[in-house]
């Protein structure tokens, strides 16, 4: 596994943080190799981002707390969800997808359409040897749709588009009965009723918010959850950049 050197003190102090940020989450405490794997992941992302542009955060402490422990976030509402495959619309350098597979040890799919991205995920699966429970699409999300119809029980997104957007991006991915995770900082009302709209179009209901501050910060954060419960009454995917530049509500 890959590891940068840094001091016990800083070491013991990052892995504490992690665990704090599951008991506020209400989540079991972390294995050590779990906490290995997270923090081999962020160094990871913070070497590459050296040379290619994965994050805008380069700061080693808030890239900890704005990607990891943000990511953690979402495994609440993953444990209570269908049990099935697990997809990461826009993953990025791998929030949360990796860290879903860490934690969950869920079959997680990272859905990416930067060619960059998707070999540094994709060697960054291999160094933590996640290849076999994580793996790697190198698509657009509306492409991925398409050819991946109905076939995940569990869709999350995490700081992508407005919840317009990724409820009509989730939706043909997404089996009857599966549920789509947002992870979102904090949208407005309007923001909400607008995804309502989208998401009685397409097939899905709202069930859960849960709002919260970010452990360790002051930043709010709020998870936003859906439930398929119907095919869609729109042919989905529509064509690329449509969900963003011309959303349905």
């Amino acid at each position: 596994m890959f590891h940068v050197k840094h001091s016990q003190t800083q070491a013991d102090d990052e892995r504490a943080i992690l665990q704090e940020a599951c008991e506020q989450y209400g989540l079991p405490p972390l294995s050590e190799p779990q906490v290995d794997a997270l923090l081999s992941h962020l160094d990871l992302v913070l070497e590459h981002n050296k040379v290619t542009n994965l994050t805008a955060i380069r700061d080693r402490a808030s890239a900890l707390r704005l990607h990891v422990v943000d990511s953690l976030g979402a495994l609440p509402a993953l444990a209570a969800a269908p049990e099935g495959r697990v997809c990461d619309l826009g993953s990025g350098p791998g929030y949360p997808g990796v860290p879903i597979a860490i934690v969950s040890g869920r079959a997680t799919t990272l859905v990416e359409s930067n060619g960059k991205k998707c070999r540094f995920l994709q060697n960054a699966l291999a160094g933590l040897c996640l290849d076999g429970a994580a793996q790697v699409s190198h698509a657009r999300i509306e492409e991925f749709g398409s050819s991946h119809s109905g076939q995940y029980a569990v869709v999350v997104a995490r700081a992508l588009s407005s919840l317009p957007s990724l409820v009509e991006l989730a939706s043909p991915c997404l089996a009857v009965g599966g549920w789509f995770i947002a992870l979102k900082a904090s949208p407005a009302d309007a923001e909400m009723r607008a995804g309502d709209e989208v998401a009685r179009m397409c097939g899905l209901e709202r069930t859960t918010v849960l709002e919260y501050v970010l452990p360790g910060g002051t930043e709010r954060r709020m998870l936003v959850t859906y439930v398929r419960t119907r095919p869609s009454s729109i042919r989905l995917p529509r064509p690329m950049g449509k969900a963003q530049n011309s959303p349905l509500a």
